[in-house]
């Protein structure tokens, strides 16, 4: 009994070690990382959408010599606007990113994009590519919030004027 318990623990630890041995495997593992916005709809405050972006890898799934790319996006009609992409490094990179341990981590950023009309009707996505040495593997666009809330807006004054005439 106690030589299987020790093979199926071995066969965990084993499995858990090589469940993200690669960047593929980082990407095809990609739905076990956990996303949240706040706010979930995002707002528009003098002009500007703000937004903090919290991201949960869980343990075993961070490859120690990766660096992950997440690039904001914000996609409307009309457009898309794109932020300096976070980087994120595995313990043994040897650069100046944040590190995420391979024991899990969560990180938060916060994201800011300037309104253009027609943002009304947009969502925040994350766009993230992984590279490990001469490899990278793309993880599918994960969205992260919907619409954009513009009633703290002010109203023109000429805007107001034309209604007021028809």
């Amino acid at each position: 009994m106690k030589k299987s318990f020790k093979f199926l623990s071995a066969a965990v630890l084993g499995l858990a070690a090589v469940a993200c041995s690669s960047p593929e495997k980082m990407a095809e593992m990609a739905e076990n990382v956990s996303v949240q916005c706040d706010p979930a709809v995002l707002e528009v405050v003098a002009g500007k959408i703000n937004a903090t972006v919290t991201v949960t890898y869980p343990a075993d799934y961070f490859h120690p010599k990766a660096i992950l790319e997440v690039t904001p996006v914000i996609v409307y009609e009309g457009g898309e606007a794109k932020m300096e992409p976070f980087v994120y490094q595995g313990e043994k990179v040897v650069d100046n990113y944040k590190v995420v341990p391979s024991d899990g981590s969560t990180v938060s950023e916060k994201v800011s994009f300037d309104y253009v009309p027609g943002m009304e009707k947009c969502y925040l996505e994350l766009r993230s590519v992984v590279k490990y040495k001469n490899k990278s593997a793309e993880f599918p666009t994960r969205k992260v919030a919907d619409g954009a809330n513009t009633t703290y807006m002010p109203v023109s004054y000429t805007h107001l004027r034309a209604h007021e005439t028809t």
